[in-house]
């Protein structure tokens, strides 16, 4: 009975963690992989705060993991699930949670046999012979322990007198001026160094990659610091900058730090050809650093194994002086130490051969497309890949007296000029339209000298990514597709103001340094004056309701036609990129059609009927209110009908006085003025600057030249005559309606 109450307990203690495993995957699944959460309306159930939990009471594991997963904010980009891999690491990693039960003293034997075998099979991996390893969770942690080993071994005091065994000869760590801000601020911060201790070399000017130490100006600053009674430290070098993928002259780094004693330490995403059968000369000599940081955990697209740095050593025994504070219950490399027997090293080198293939194929895709500018490593192909669009193709196109875009044989006048901020935006654009339509994975990246570029890190990526060299051909020919797009748009805006200058009633809006085509404004053609600055806000609504109007016709035909707004709220139509179908003319010819019938269409006037009846209400109050005081000003006595005359004789009104003015409505102006005016001049004065300008005086012309043209051409002079004075009068007669 008792075997059997265990094998019961057994079996039930399985099934819970069962039950607890398929709860977390789950999660893991709702968060990675959920459409609903990630596409379709926001969360309702999501807590902003601690306090919103009842914990009170227990909960379950499924409730804890539904609140987990409502935590989780909705991403731009749907995220791809864990796989096989990604799973083993984790739980390998979080494996070291159960060895904490264990006693110490058998997870620090455990953790010193893992990490031995660890170091045997990544040296093996990467040809490296007798050195020490360290694995750190995170980039910089590894550098800044040797960086305390070197301490050390060139202040023999360091280790019991701290920091005051360097104030006579204070140590100098040389860095590139390539590396990021935040290792400066690190090295300082981490070592408690002053400023002056770290030494920014700069990159070439003259020779050689302008992204590369300069190795004149390091030995220069080298000879200095000895001179002037420093002690050289350290030189970081590179074998991949950050940034670009360039590899820094190894070779003559490493002979200047072995003549004058610095310690010589290799980083960079290049070290990882170290694993290839066949490398670069310029890559081995990173095997003769006396240190190298590793990043196992991007090249192989495992989060959770950690980074790991080599460095060498004639004195083994300094290891115990460097204060580095190792948990030694805490197995730091046992995902590595997993996934190294999981994975085998001859898959592992194979993710880095097909990620140089990778690098290597769509280089020389990229070499055979013009418009691609490549920045080429000097010293050999680097698997990390830049690129740009250069946005200067020729002009093949030129512009007739004729108002039409034709081509020609004749050999190209030149090449189109482009400001630097639009050349960064076309590709900020290449970069969005490859993201959302390729499988390979790209960055986008601000290069001192180039601006924005596109940057290809398959070994980064392609593991996770799965990319392969169909991928490549796929996403070099969407590459090729939107570049033609990029240059016909730019050819084009050569002749666009051209053309658009030449329509009626319209005005071109710049936007030389944006990625369009061009950009204009449609303005009412009753406008007497087509200056748009400092317009009133009846006008600027006169003007943005006939810019939507034109635009949502435009948009049902032409996808690429998009509404923007001004600073001052003025709207305008903005052409983007266009592809090589587009026809410019047939284009402008449309929008001088979309605008006169827009003019001529009746509805303009419905749209004013409340603006002209509001006006006349408002001219009918003003003579009621001046009538109004002036009867209180003038007294009872003039309005009554007999004794007004009798009064008005006896003692007459001013002769300023002429009673109570009249209001006139200008229909072309749609002003509302006092007629005393109208009445001194015997005519009626047109203000152009008015707050508004009717559309009826606008339309009214427009239908009587119509009936003008619609003349019987039979009729004699003299009808003709006639019929054109009768027009006039009536216009006449619109224009100088009175309201008394």
């Amino acid at each position: 009975m008792a075997v059997e109450a265990v094998d019961a307990m057994v079996s039930q203690n399985m099934t819970d963690e069962q039950n607890i495993s398929h709860q977390f995957y789950s999660c893991i699944n709702r968060i990675f992989q959920d459409p609903i959460r990630h596409h379709a309306a926001p969360l309702t159930t999501h807590h902003t705060a601690v306090d919103d939990f009842h914990i009170d009471k227990g909960v379950s594991l499924s409730e804890i993991l539904n609140r987990l997963a409502s935590l989780h904010l909705p991403s731009t980009k749907r995220s791809s699930l864990p796989n096989t891999y990604n799973h083993i690491s984790i739980l390998s990693d979080s494996f070291q949670g159960y060895l904490q039960l264990l006693p110490s003293v058998e997870v620090s034997e455990l953790s010193q046999q893992v990490k031995q075998d660890t170091t045997k099979w990544l040296s093996k991996l990467f040809g490296l012979d007798d050195v020490f390893s360290i694995f750190h969770r995170t980039k910089n942690e590894g550098l800044l322990n040797v960086c305390r080993i070197s301490l050390h071994l060139k202040y023999s005091k360091y280790a019991t007198d701290g920091f005051t065994a360097l104030y006579t000869r204070p140590p100098v760590i040389y860095i590139s001026a390539i590396a990021p801000d935040s290792l400066l601020q690190q090295l300082r911060s981490e070592l408690g160094l002053p400023q002056s201790s770290i030494c920014i070399v700069p990159c070439n000017s003259m020779f050689g990659s302008p992204y590369t130490m300069d190795v004149s100006a390091f030995e220069r600053h080298v000879t200095d610091d000895i001179s002037c009674g420093k002690t050289p430290l350290l030189l970081i070098a590179y074998a991949g900058t950050p940034l670009s993928g360039h590899t820094d002259n190894l070779e003559r780094l490493r002979e200047i730090c072995t003549q004058s004693g610095i310690w010589f330490h290799v980083e960079g995403d290049i070290l990882a050809n170290l694993a290839l059968t066949q490398m670069q000369p310029s890559i081995q000599v990173a095997t003769s650093a006396d240190s190298l940081t590793l990043n196992l955990p991007t090249w192989f697209g495992l989060p959770n194994i950690p980074f790991c740095t080599f460095y060498k050593t004639r004195q083994p025994s300094s290891n115990s002086l460097v204060s580095m504070k190792f948990d030694q219950s805490e197995i730091v490399s046992l995902p590595l130490w997993v996934m190294l027997q999981f994975m085998g090293t001859h898959d592992l080198k194979r993710i880095i051969e097909h990620a140089s293939e990778l690098a290597q194929q769509i280089s020389h895709r990229l070499d055979m497309i013009s418009s691609i500018k490549r920045l080429e490593q000097p010293s050999g192909v680097s698997p990390i890949v830049i690129f740009k669009y250069k946005a200067s193709p020729s002009l093949p196109l030129v512009f007739s007296s004729e108002s039409n875009l034709k081509s020609t044989k004749a050999a190209p006048r030149g090449k189109v000029d482009v400001s630097q901020k639009l050349v960064d935006a076309c590709n900020e654009h290449l970069f969005n339209h490859l993201d959302f339509h390729s499988k390979v994975f790209i960055d986008l990246v601000n290069i001192p000298r180039e601006g924005v570029c596109l940057k290809f890190h398959p070994l980064c990526t392609s593991r996770f990514r799965e990319t392969s060299k169909a991928d490549i051909d796929h996403f070099v020919e969407v590459l090729h597709n939107k570049i033609v797009e990029l240059d016909h748009t730019l050819v084009l805006r050569t002749t666009f103001s051209e053309i658009f200058q030449r329509i009626p009633d319209l005005q071109v809006v710049d936007v030389s340094d944006e990625l369009a085509l061009g950009a204009f404004q449609c303005l009412p053609k009753y406008w007497k004056t087509k200056n748009l600055s400092n317009l009133s806000e009846i006008k600027k609504t006169e003007l943005n309701e006939l810019n939507v109007k034109i635009f949502e016709l435009l948009i049902q035909q032409c996808r690429f036609v998009e509404k923007c707004a001004m600073s001052n709220g003025q709207l305008f139509i903005k052409i983007n990129v266009v592809d090589e179908a587009f026809d410019l003319q047939l284009f402008a010819d449309r929008i001088l059609k979309l605008t006169i019938d827009m003019e001529d269409n009746e509805k303009y006037a419905e749209m004013l009927k409340e603006s002209v009846q509001k006006n006349i209400e408002e001219a009918m109050t003003k003579i009621e209110r001046e009538r109004e005081e002036k009867f209180f000003q003038d007294g009872v006595l003039r309005s009554v009908p007999i004794v007004s005359s009798l009064y008005n004789w006896w003692s007459p009104p001013p002769k300023e006085d002429h009673g109570v003015i009249g209001r006139s409505f200008d229909l072309s102006s749609g002003k509302l003025e006092a007629t005393d005016k109208t009445y001194k001049f015997k005519m009626q004065l047109h203000d152009d600057q008015s707050d508004t300008l009717s559309r009826l005086s606008g339309i009214s012309k427009l239908s009587h030249k119509e009936n003008l043209k619609q003349t019987d051409l039979n009729s004699d002079d003299e009808g003709n005559l006639s019929e054109i004075d009768s027009t006039e009068e009536l216009e006449n007669e619109e224009t100088e309606n009175d309201l008394n």
